[in-house]
């Protein structure tokens, strides 16, 4: 398996496994501020379901995160190996593959965009979970970039 089908697989799991709870706080801290009248009633009632939360969090997250990370592995070199432009390129995929994936449903209307707040939320939290996976997802665990990963064979 050569470098670059490491290093998709790499991504494409750590994007889909992290992804789409990254994006988790900003999503309760936007809520809060706009929907809510303290942070903390929106808390208790997370708290109150938060396993069906989580696997919604995951199910809506999941497929723009796979994508995130795939097309995040597939970087040209020279974007891909300054850490800031990749987060950069990154959150730049994220938010607009989540935007899509939310607008598909409303038929890739204008209309939804200003009408539907839950459109935005998903917005910011997939720039914001693909800025910082692209930052951090690299140097995680598992990367086959690296040449330490490689063993060298041994005569013996």
């Amino acid at each position: 398996m050569n470098i670059k089908t490491r290093r998709i697989i790499h991504h494409a799991c750590w994007f889909t496994l992290l992804g789409p709870f990254t994006g988790v706080p900003l999503t309760v801290a936007i809520t809060a501020l706009y929907f809510r009248d303290s942070p903390w009633e929106l808390l208790f009632d997370i708290s109150r379901v938060l396993p069906q939360f989580l696997v919604l969090t995951w199910l809506i997250g999941a497929i723009p995160a796979l994508a995130t990370g795939v097309l995040s592995a597939c970087l040209p070199d020279r974007i891909y190996d300054s850490r800031y432009w990749r987060s950069l390129a990154c959150a730049a995929i994220g938010s607009a593959l989540s935007l899509l994936y939310e607008l598909i449903p409303h038929a890739l209307s204008a209309r939804a965009l200003f009408t539907h707040e839950f459109v935005w939320i998903v917005f910011f939290t997939g720039l914001f979970a693909g800025g910082v996976l692209g930052f951090w997802v690299p140097r995680l665990a598992g990367h086959g970039n690296r040449p330490s990963a490689v063993q060298p064979e041994t005569k013996g």
